[in-house]
């Protein structure tokens, strides 16, 4: 489908390209693509708060992955086991699956533009669990709860109103509203908590399955070793108990090992380390998988991208900046 694609855009003189940014365009150039309600007040939110909404809005994209937990297993470990490498592994893809360098809201040039922006949108709802950074030993469960009741409360949805949106007049969190109720929407309902879940984008996002949310936009020979890598890390009980004996120490330092991912990517010398060790577990779990979940073609890429990138302390994000100083129009190809 995707080729069909492209050759239906080259036709008309267009290229087809998926970067996690855009980076050909000012934001004030690129009008909201999706003009409904709740994109709206989601817009009118985040405007209020500064310029980071926008960008993450009209330039930005991910490639995002939905995994299972493994509850039909019926071994609640396993289910605790991947959410937690879920979580652990984020910076890691940030950091290796970059493809959005720039200037960051006009500072200095950051790895990936698009996780920077997300870091700077609104602290309460995204990033990780508090309860969860903090290894306080608590129910998983119970951590994100906390996380999305202490969320504020981006729209509400009433009757009556243009598109039935009202954006929230920020700072009040969806707990705050359960407990004060609200003077021109009345008390919370669970219809207005289900609606609230789907304004909350922590790095991995509980769904009923978990969303991977972590990495830029990926071109498609880069997708195919990203999933194959995720799979086998989260899927292969071996390298993923062998990752968690690794990554489970740095759990405190998720905030800041997230940022640096960002801003430095796999130049930053602790990153790299990390992913010299568990993108070659990642790799191995895949490979033990059944035949039936991966493509021979997505193992031997991401055997390839090891070679490329990570072995050597290197990310997309780092080629795609060198090839855009060089030649704006030339990650016209790299990102096909």
């Amino acid at each position: 489908m995707r080729a069909g694609l492209g050759d239906i855009f080259e036709a008309r003189g267009c290229a087809l390209v998926t970067l996690g940014i855009d980076p050909w365009h000012d934001v004030r150039d690129v009008p909201q693509q999706l003009p409904g309600g709740r994109y709206r007040s989601q817009a009118e939110f985040y405007a209020a708060k500064g310029p980071a909404g926008a960008e993450m809005m009209r330039h930005s994209t991910s490639l995002q992955i939905n995994l299972d937990f493994g509850f039909e297993l019926g071994d609640p470990d396993v289910v605790e086991e991947r959410w937690r490498i879920a979580n652990l592994i984020s910076p890691l893809i940030t950091a290796s699956f970059s493809t959005s360098p720039g200037r960051d809201l006009g500072g200095p040039v950051v790895a990936s533009r698009r996780a920077a922006i997300w870091q700077k949108l609104e602290p309460s709802r995204t990033g990780f669990p508090p309860g969860f950074v903090a290894a306080d030993g608590g129910d998983p469960a119970m951590h994100y709860a906390d996380m999305v009741l202490d969320a504020e409360v981006m729209l509400h949805r009433r009757a009556g109103h243009p598109e039935g949106m009202v954006t929230g007049e920020g700072g009040l969190t969806f707990r705050q509203w359960i407990e004060r109720g609200h003077p021109a929407h009345g008390p919370a309902t669970l219809d207005d908590l289900d609606y609230h879940l789907t304004t909350v984008f922590p790095e991995v996002r509980a769904r009923g399955f978990m969303e991977l949310r972590a990495a830029d936009g990926l071109p498609a020979d880069l997708a195919g070793p990203f999933v194959a890598l995720i799979c086998g890390l989260v899927y292969d009980p071996t390298a993923r108990r062998e990752a968690l004996a690794l990554l489970e120490v740095h759990r405190r330092e998720l905030p800041d090992l997230w940022a640096r991912a960002a801003t430095k990517g796999l130049e930053d010398p602790g990153l790299a380390g990390l992913a010299g060790w568990i993108w070659p577990l990642a790799l191995e779990g895949a490979r033990r998988l059944p035949a039936d979940y991966l493509r021979l073609e997505d193992l031997e890429a991401a055997a390839g991208f090891l070679d490329r990138y990570v072995l050597d302390g290197a990310a997309p994000s780092k080629e795609l900046h060198d090839l855009l100083c060089l030649a704006p129009a030339g990650a016209l190809t790299w990102g096909r």
